[in-house]
This record gives structure tokens, C-alpha cells and sequence, in this order.
């Protein structure tokens, strides 16, 4: 059984389209269920979620008491999962539901996951970045392989679902999830579409607020790399004094300007105000997550007993 999860975000104009397309392709050859996680839409594309559910058993719905994330809505969506697969596509088009059963052939090799890799883009400049950042941090932070491309269209395996639902922290990087689950991840190469309506909801903001879940969830290298960074700059600075303290010996008549005292001032200033940024993200998030701030907040279900 196939489990297909869509985060839906003001997306009346395009689901219509995808749950069509993807009947077309999956009717009478595999069992499926569709869920469909309204992440707090707020143009009333509500009404139109339900009624495209209502007259299908194979549609699902979840409905999110306000925008909580891409990432937060999938997990919510995860928890009413039954099929042996499960697959993550976006609510516009641009992951064409043709493509899934590249996903599913490649998975059934004997991968734990499999991501699509796009053979050509069809994001804006802004949001390439943004994914070009998000993916050389999970390179550098996370030990994801430099050659594997992860993009929110992917499959995984039941077990994998399991061992994802045992998170319950209040920033969840399904990246940084997979990658301490398994080793065991392809990539098959998909088309991808051009946007048909609107701009993305997913833009450089929140890719980049994607980024900093990423690196404060699931690693403390930023950490080190602040410590590394003030031990090596604290051993410049000693070894600077120094020099001058023996120039200003030799020669009395040296004057020491103000200019090299404010550089180095300016340049400590700024490496202890991001190492205190740093260190204050980590003690906020860790804040949060012993006030319970929850992943999500279901408002209501339909077609889930």
C-alpha cells in the first residue's frame, strides 16, 4: 500500500489538479490513500479540501490549527499513514505525479529512502539558493553524502516513518531525521515543473529558517566552530600583543593608533556577538522545547477513524 502526504497551503487553485492526476496514475494498479495536511490556509481553500475528500475513501484530510511548516505538517500527516511506502509531494505542480512511479521502482530495489533529483529546476533564484544552503549545511553539519541532492519529493518505508514519528521536538528537519535513521538512500532523476499559479509559500525566509533547524536539532558543530574560532583569534591577538609590546621596546618613539585598536576590537566584538547569537539559538530552542511547544495542533480530521 502507498501512502501519498501533501502539506496544502492556500492551494485551492492547484489540488483539484494533483489529486486528478494522481487517481489517473494510481487507480486500479496499486491500493493508495492520499492525506492532505491543510497547514492553516487562510484564502478559505479549506472549503475546497473538503470537498474534494468527502466523496472519496481513498482522500484524507487533516486540518492544522494554524501554519505551523512544511516539515511540522508532513509529521502530522505521518501519524495517519498506513501504507508500506510513503511519499511527500508539494501542493503545486511543480512535482509532477507522473514521476512517482520513478519513486516507487527505484525504492522497491531495496532503498530505505529515495529522493527525486531535478534534472532541471524550475524554482526561482531566491529559492535555489536557499536549497543550494540548506544542502551544503547538511553536507558539512549532518554528514549527508556530497553527491545525494534531498528535495521535498521523496519516498521512504514504513519503518522509517516509525522511527521519525519518535521525534517530538518542536523543530522538525526531516533531512537531518532520515539521515540518523539510514544510510541506505537513493536518488532517481524527475522532471520538474514551472509554477502554474502564484508565487511559492516556501521562499528564501523560511528555507532559511529550515537551515537553522537543521544545524541547532541535529548537530553541535556550530558550537565548536565558535570555540575553534575565539580559541584561534584569542591566540592571533596574544601573539599580536606581543609583537607590539617588543616593537614599542625597540622603538620608543612608536606610537600605537587607535585604527589597529578598533579593528581588533571590531573584529572581537563581532565573533562573541555570533558566538553568543549561536549559543542563545541552542538555549531558546532548547527553552521551547521544554515548554512543550507543540509540533502541531490538529483542528479537525476527516475520512481518518
Amino acid at each position: 500500500m502507498l501512502s501519498i502526504i501533501i502539506p496544502v497551503y492556500n492551494s485551492g487553485k492547484t489540488i483539484t489538479k494533483i489529486i486528478k492526476s494522481l487517481e489517473k496514475e494510481l487507480s486500479g494498479k496499486i491500493e493508495y490513500e492520499i492525506i492532505l495536511v491543510d497547514d492553516g490556509s487562510t484564502d478559505g481553500s479549506s472549503i475546497n479540501y473538503l470537498d474534494i475528500v468527502k466523496d472519496s475513501s481513498n482522500l484524507k484530510l487533516v486540518i492544522l490549527s494554524r501554519n505551523f511548516g512544511q516539515h511540522n505538517a508532513i509529521l502530522a500527516g505521518l501519524r495517519f499513514a498506513k501504507g508500506d511506502f510513503i511519499s511527500f509531494m508539494d501542493d503545486d505542480m511543480q512535482t509532477p505525479p507522473e514521476e512517482l512511479w520513478k519513486l516507487i521502482n527505484k525504492i522497491e530495489e531495496g532503498f530505505d529512502v529515495v529522493y527525486a533529483n531535478y534534472t532541471d529546476k524550475k524554482h526561482s533564484l531566491l529559492k535555489n539558493i536557499g536549497s543550494w544552503l540548506n544542502n551544503s549545511m547538511a553536507t558539512f553539519l549532518l554528514k549527508k553524502p556530497k553527491n545525494l541532492k534531498t528535495t521535498s519529493y521523496f519516498i521512504i518505508r514504513k519503518y522509517v516513518a516509525k522511527e521519525i514519528l519518535k521525534y517530538k521536538g518542536p523543530y522538525p528537519y526531516l533531512t537531518g531525521l532520515v539521515l540518523r535513521i539510514t544510510g541506505n538512500i537513493g536518488t532517481v532523476n524527475t522532471r520538474h515543473e514551472a509554477r502554474q499559479y502564484g508565487k511559492s509559500n516556501y521562499g528564501f525566509i523560511k528555507l532559511l529558517r529550515l537551515w537553522f533547524n537543521g544545524f541547532t536539532s541535529f548537530s553541535v558543530k556550530p558550537l565548536r566552530i565558535s570555540f575553534f574560532t575565539g580559541l584561534v583569534l584569542a591566540m592571533a591577538g596574544f601573539v599580536s600583543a606581543i609583537v607590539i609590546l617588543i616593537k614599542k621596546f625597540i622603538d620608543t618613539d612608536i606610537i600605537i593608533g587607535w585604527t589597529s585598536i578598533i579593528v581588533v576590537i571590531l573584529i572581537f566584538a563581532g565573533i562573541q556577538l555570533i558566538s553568543l547569537g549561536i549559543i542563545g539559538e541552542y538555549i531558546g530552542r532548547i527553552f521551547m522545547s521544554q515548554n512543550s511547544q507543540p509540533q502541531y495542533i490538529i483542528k479537525d480530521k476527516f475520512n481518518i477513524k
